[in-house]
């Protein structure tokens, strides 16, 4: 199902992976990143357009992240 991406969410994407927890292979965490934060909200509200997510049970849904630029001294 992610690879049809029916709903376009990595319509605008750069890259993505895929894994696997360690402890439990059940668990399936996919991070998608994206030129802009702009273009990453738009793909998440792709994914959360009624009917999308539905059929996956205990899912959290997505979350958009932006890359910290931390300065160390």
């Amino acid at each position: 199902m992610f690879d049809e991406d029916a709903p376009g969410a990595r319509r605008e994407a750069l890259a993505h992976r895929r894994f696997r927890s360690a402890e439990r292979a059940g668990d399936v965490f996919i991070f998608v990143e994206f030129a802009s934060v702009e273009e990453a909200r738009a793909g998440r509200e792709r994914l959360l357009q009624p009917g999308v997510l539905d059929r996956f049970a205990g899912k959290d849904l997505p979350v958009v992240i932006d890359e910290a630029d931390l300065a160390v001294y």
